[in-house]
């Protein structure tokens, strides 16, 4: 029996969409710039001083339109913020970069804070500022978060004019990573068992589809192994016809 190999690559996305529930965060604030992330509950004259830049989506959902980051396990997103209407001296925070998933609860965002920005209790900060300019919160996002949607953050406070505020929520969506490339090796036939080695990548899934009659016949999934970081067996134990064709898919 002769043998061909080819190769398939396939990611699979994060899905987008989720009815969000959400809940406020109660802490004191006072007059100090980092003093507390809740500006509201003392900055009570709002005003539209910022708006949120760099984003890649937006979702309409029933709780309001959401700007959405985008983001892989292990990259850095910029977060940014333009103020333009802030006039008197304020501050700027960014809350619950701890985030739980919006898909899954048992999920946590895992991240690297900037550290041009001044760590509060529960929160980062930047300020006391009087230019109307942008700034930008680099989050990074280590490899180790579960791909999921997580809800946070950013807020504006100041004084002068009335002590005033303003927040908007928005999501950080970390995509599972793109699949590795698999890589085929010692590709061998034993009778009527085809087989073959694959260096795996953990947290992907490594099958291996055969075509019996190259060009005719459908694609037909053999052996299906989770990746584990190893290098790791992959085989077809009816490879009986003349020829066929085989591939790995990755996702």
């Amino acid at each position: 029996m002769g043998f061909l190999v080819s190769f398939q690559r396939r990611s699979v996305p994060v899905r987008s969409l989720v009815v969000l529930v959400f809940a406020a965060v109660g802490l004191s604030a006072d007059a100090r710039v980092g003093s507390g992330a809740n500006c509201a509950s003392c900055h009570s004259t709002s005003r539209n001083a910022m708006s949120l830049t760099g984003f890649q989506l937006t979702t309409n959902l029933s709780a309001g339109s959401l700007k959405i980051f985008q983001v892989e396990p292990g990259q850095s997103v910029p977060i940014g913020v333009k103020v333009t209407d802030g006039h008197n001296e304020y501050g700027i925070a960014i809350v619950s970069l701890d985030a739980t998933g919006t898909l899954d609860s048992n999920h946590r965002l895992i991240s690297k804070p900037d550290t041009t920005w001044t760590k509060r209790t529960g929160y980062y900060s930047l300020g006391p500022k009087s230019a109307n300019q942008s700034w930008t919160f680099h989050l990074g996002v280590l490899t180790n978060t579960p791909p999921d949607l997580y809800l946070l953050s950013m807020r504006i406070a100041g004084t002068g004019g009335g002590r005033w505020s303003e927040q908007e929520s928005f999501l950080v969506e970390v995509r599972r990573s793109t699949p590795p490339t698999p890589h085929l090796a010692q590709p061998s036939r034993e009778g009527s068992t085809f087989a073959c080695r694959v260096v795996t990548v953990a947290g992907y899934t490594y099958s291996l589809e055969a075509q019996r009659e190259p060009g005719l016949s459908p694609w037909i999934t053999t052996h299906s192994i989770p990746g584990d970081g190893t290098s790791r067996i992959l085989s077809d134990p009816e490879a009986t016809t003349p020829h066929a064709v085989y591939r790995v898919r990755v996702e």
